[in-house]
């Protein structure tokens, strides 16, 4: 009888169903005394389970069933049985489960009921969870009996398990599971006060909210997560304690992002919840509530492409570093290096499920050798930041530095909510930071749009990664839906912040060589929207936002603080590298690429270096890239989500973005993409902007030329020709000038008349 008792239920529900017809009629055979029948019950009800829970049986007869057969088991069994507790314990589960799928509360009381006469016992049972996790059980299910009765003397029981449980814990464990318990007690408290004010005080709750963060070795998930529901409770009882909830999640954020892992991990940590991805957006909201605007722009500088700034911190040496000290400037160098090289973008853990980084080396699941190199980096940056003018050296950046951003023109910073949107606007370095509120553009409004711009990408046939021909069907209906989408964005934000600004009475009838530059910094959905291109376009009055302002984006506010160095971006004959690839493997033939690289050997003068068919290939581009100043890449683009393995498609195979981000490209100045969705933003992540021409900033190029979707062959030639036409007028050329030669050059494709869904997608990032 034990050996079917114990038969091992592999195949889910054949094998259940065996075992159930065997259980049945051993039941049958071993009479109504017979001291098994108690063992028989439950595991027959245990079989029960496996099919109505694991095996897809949606049926509650079978339900039904096994809790009847646990209260018999139960029944049957007299009180100084060992196994009685046990069973209690299966019966209380069991009907936890029917309440869960029911809603009887009956079921819910009779499960809290038994909880507690097994914790009351002092009696133990081999099977049973230890008295710590009884405890949570009890404390969460009476917390969820509250909800349903409102009854006080049920959340107080909830909340007396709650601390019965953290003074329960395990000494080994009990540094790393107390936040968790903080923070759990903290939320019953605060069910309880806002039913019952009188029952205690708000100040309670939040100290303990405040302690679950300071717990040092508990997971990075645990703290982190600790401070976020700290902030959005503080946030639902509008108390004061808000905004020190995410000046401390903030810490410990990029403890969670640790730079130490690869970036594929660091990327899927950054998806790991919703909460954690809206992180920086939601604390610079908090911010502007609180009227601390200048904070809010340091969050959203240190929290969006979080991954970027890691990494280009590992590539930051200070020139006065070199002149003060040269060896240790050179031993910055090396770190710096040795950690890009650790890091590997495909980097997993050694063990699934231990990436926590802790002070301590010796506890990390990493390297001997990869350990050297962390704490090397750690004690360079340490003997730097003793040195006094190099005290903040990469720190999150202050505003007094953020706020160089505008030294060339306007940056309008624009904050996804839940219920609206705020704008931050920087009008110059020495002019305070403008806000104003965006009632009609919400987080629930910006994702409708994007996925009503998808729409317009699919029926042009526009959807398809790879392609940069022509398309001829469904463009009426796809250019219908994008005209709906830029006069939104037109009334909702664009308008408003020209005119708050004071750049609306601005207008190119007066010329557009007069038009004042403006970088746009857009947050979650609003990245893949054209707001560069948002306007009102009506044949008897139209009017947009290339009338008023040449556009640029700012992927991360910091590419923005070098605009003020002439030396960076004024070129005389620049080395300039023109990489085209017109058939490539598989992919479909591209003959307008031949005439760009036409247009660019006649436009740029001597120096240019021409790869096309088998010389464009990877090996020989990357070498090429670390010599040159201006970039012209026409080809096959694909933007693949995660990102990593987006790239364009050369002679023998695809460039990716995890191969560019290993590149330095100290001389390169100007990058332009001719090819397939080269600056779309990506799914999961959309602050986390892992795109071709985010990785070509990342490289180091200071402004780059990118597509939102799929652009036309025969566009690729006219934008191009009219873009180094402009570029290119006077002797010495300025990179800077470059978001305007791409405004002349995309109203050279307007004048034409083309659809909207060809001239659109071109877009200037950067500096």
């Amino acid at each position: 009888m034990s050996e079917l008792v114990n038969s091992n239920a592999s195949d889910e529900s054949h094998k259940a169903m065996l075992d159930i017809s065997q259980l049945r009629s051993a039941l049958v055979r071993c009479g109504e005394n017979n001291p098994q029948r108690s063992y028989l019950l439950r595991c027959l009800a245990d079989k029960l389970d496996v099919l109505f829970q694991g095996a897809g049986f949606d049926d509650m007869a079978l339900a039904d069933e096994a809790l009847q057969l646990r209260q018999t088991a139960l029944i049957l069994t007299p009180p100084d049985e060992p196994m009685i507790l046990q069973y209690k314990y299966d019966l209380a589960n069991s009907l936890s489960d029917y309440f869960d799928d029911t809603g009887f509360v009956e079921h819910l009381y009779s499960a809290v009921s038994l909880l507690r006469e097994i914790i009351e016992s002092d009696a133990c049972s081999d099977g049973l969870p230890t008295r710590f996790d009884l405890l949570l059980q009890y404390a969460l299910r009476t917390q969820i009996l509250f909800k349903v009765t409102g009854r006080q003397e049920d959340i107080d029981a909830s909340i007396t398990a709650f601390i019965a449980h953290t003074n329960a814990i395990p000494h080994e464990h009990r540094t790393r599971k107390l936040a968790r318990c903080f923070w759990m007690t903290a939320t019953a408290m605060l069910e309880r006060l806002a039913q019952f004010p009188s029952s205690g005080t708000l100040d309670e709750a939040f100290t303990l909210f405040e302690k679950s963060t300071s717990v040092p070795a508990a997971t990075s998930f645990d703290v982190l997560h600790a401070s976020i529901v700290w902030a959005q409770e503080a946030q639902k009882y509008n108390h004061f304690s808000e905004i020190e909830a995410y000046k401390r999640a903030f810490i410990l954020y990029s403890q969670f992002i640790w730079f130490g892992y690869g970036l594929r991990i660091r990327h899927s940590r950054l998806q790991s919840s919703d909460e954690i991805f809206r992180l920086p957006a939601r604390a610079a909201d908090c911010a502007i509530r609180f009227g601390r605007l200048e904070q809010a722009v340091e969050w959203l500088d240190q929290g969006r492409s979080i991954l970027w700034s890691q990494m280009s911190n590992l590539r930051s040496y200070p020139e006065s570093l070199r002149i003060l000290s040269p060896d240790l400037a050179k031993r910055l160098e090396a770190a710096g290096r040795a950690m890009e090289e650790s890091a590997d973008i495909d980097e997993v853990p050694s063990r699934p499920g231990t990436t926590q980084p802790h002070s301590r080396l010796d506890v990390l699941d990493i390297s001997d050798s990869k350990a050297l190199r962390i704490a090397e980096w750690n004690d360079v940056l340490k003997t730097i930041r003793e040195i006094p003018q190099f005290s903040t050296y990469l720190k999150p950046r202050s505003y007094s530095e953020l706020k160089e951003i505008s030294h060339g023109g306007p940056v309008f910073i624009i904050n996804l909510a839940i219920t609206h949107s705020s704008a931050l606007i920087l009008p110059s370095p020495h002019e305070p930071i403008i806000h104003i509120i965006l009632p009609q553009m919400t987080l629930s409004r910006a994702s409708h749009l994007k996925k009503r711009l998808s729409e317009a990408l699919t029926v042009s046939g526009r959807q398809i990664r790879d392609d940069r021909h022509v398309r001829r069907h469904g463009h009426r209906d796809g250019n219908a839906i994008l005209r709906s989408i830029l006069a939104e964005l037109w009334s909702t934000i664009a308008e408003p912040l020209l005119r708050r600004a004071g750049l609306a009475n601005l207008h190119s009838d007066n010329g557009h060589q007069s038009l004042p530059r403006v970088w746009w910094c857009p947050t979650g959905a609003l990245i893949d929207l054209p707001i560069h291109a948002a306007g009102i376009y009506d044949p008897l009055h139209s009017v947009c936002v290339c009338d008023y302002v040449i556009s640029s984006y700012a992927p991360m506010l910091s590419t923005l603080l070098s605009s003020g160095d002439d030396n960076l971006f004024i070129l005389n004959s620049p080395r300039t590298l023109a990489i085209g690839q017109a058939q490539a493997k598989g992919a479909s033939a591209l003959p307008g690429t031949i005439k760009e690289l036409e247009h660019i050997r006649q436009i740029c003068g001597q120096r240019v270096t021409s790869l096309e068919g088998d010389q464009a290939n990877i090996t020989r581009v990357v070498a090429e890239l670390r010599t040159a100043e201006l970039v012209h890449i026409a080809s096959h683009g694909q933007q693949i989500d995660p990102g990593f393995d987006s790239g364009l498609i050369l002679h023998d195979g695809r460039l990716k973005i995890s191969e560019l981000v290993r590149q330095r490209v100290p001389h390169g100045r100007l990058a332009f993409l001719s090819a397939c969705e080269t600056a779309k933003g990506g799914l999961g992540t959309p602050d986390e902007v892992m795109n071709i021409a985010s990785a070509m900033i990342f490289a180091g190029f200071k402004g780059v030329v990118g597509t939102l979707w799929s652009i036309d062959d025969a566009d690729g030639p006219i934008v191009s020709e009219a873009f180094y036409t402009h570029l290119f007028q006077s002797q010495c050329m300025d990179t800077r000038d470059a978001a305007m030669a791409l405004h002349f050059a995309v109203k050279k494709l307007r004048d034409d008349n083309v659809p909207f869904l060809r001239w659109v997608p071109f877009v200037h990032l950067g500096a």
